[in-house]
């Protein structure tokens, strides 16, 4: 004799319309801000790079103003800033419901990808004021994107 299926109860499954949080919008949110700050921040390094070389300045120099000039640093972070943004603004826009919370998460997750930046003996060598920024801005700035995408929405 043939069962009977039944119905799920609601201590075992929760409908997905229910989840309050969307974890693949709010990783792929994050995957998203990191593929564009790893891209866009390359491109700019570059980009930047080639313009000190045309000028005359040795390699060596180039990449230390690179890395060290104020305004090359804050230029990164700026990149940095809109990347983080777009991923926030990804994850609310995947997410039917809490945008900011999706955007902290992706924002969090992109997070990571700057602690294992941080993992390096170079590090030390950077100014106080961007490492403190660089803990700062992948969260608030997601979470500034995901509520641009909320209010659009």
């Amino acid at each position: 004799m043939a069962s009977v299926p039944r119905p799920p109860t609601q201590a075992t499954e929760v409908p997905t319309s229910r989840r309050w949080l969307k974890w693949p919008a709010a990783l792929l949110g994050g995957a998203v801000a990191i593929a564009a700050t790893a891209f866009f921040g390359t491109l700019v390094t570059n980009l930047a790079l080639w313009i000190l070389i045309g000028r005359g300045v040795p390699l060596q120099e180039a990449y230390s103003e690179l890395f060290y000039a104020t305004e090359q640093i804050v230029g990164g972070q700026a990149v940095g800033f809109l990347c983080n943004a777009a991923g926030g603004y990804a994850a609310a826009s995947l997410a039917s419901t809490r945008p900011v919370t999706h955007g902290l998460i992706a924002g969090a997750t992109s997070l990571v990808f700057v602690l294992v930046t941080y993992a390096t003996p170079a590090a030390r060598s950077y100014p106080v004021w961007m490492a403190v920024w660089n803990f700062i801005l992948p969260l608030t700035a997601a979470m500034l994107g995901a509520y641009v995408s909320a209010r659009h929405a």
